[in-house]
């Protein structure tokens, strides 16, 4: 996976993505989806106080592991923050809505990546 600080969203392999969108949108089956949003899994979120989001993990080689929720969460202005990066050969690239309040730690010496969970409050 590429930790990309320019790119907003983030690009999910094929496979990924579509089991992801198709989680998302029966965990928000009570949310209208939005037919012509900037992303393909967009909400009409208008007049509700309350959305109930569903929590997703990120799993990455080596055991790190970054939960998202609220507010570095998987919804960004009504809309799912992830798309397909293309084919399941595809590379994948961390965007930096699901980095909000994460700190990012390379170790660049030992080639290692790690996340430190609201650190930028």
């Amino acid at each position: 996976m590429i930790i990309d600080f320019g790119r907003v969203v983030t690009g999910l392999p094929s496979t990924a993505y579509n089991a992801l969108k198709s989680a998302v949108r029966q965990a928000m089956a009570a949310y209208p989806l939005l037919p012509n949003g900037p992303l393909e899994t967009c909400y009409n979120l208008t007049g509700y106080r309350t959305v109930a989001v569903p929590k997703v993990s990120v799993e990455f080689g080596g055991g790190a592991t970054i939960n998202l929720g609220v507010p570095n969460g998987i919804l960004v202005e009504g809309c799912l923050a992830f798309e397909m990066s293309g084919p399941d050969a595809s590379v994948a690239v961390l965007g930096n809505v699901n980095q909000r309040n994460f700190e990012v730690l390379f170790d660049v010496e030992h080639a290692k990546v790690g996340f430190r969970a609201n650190a930028c409050k």
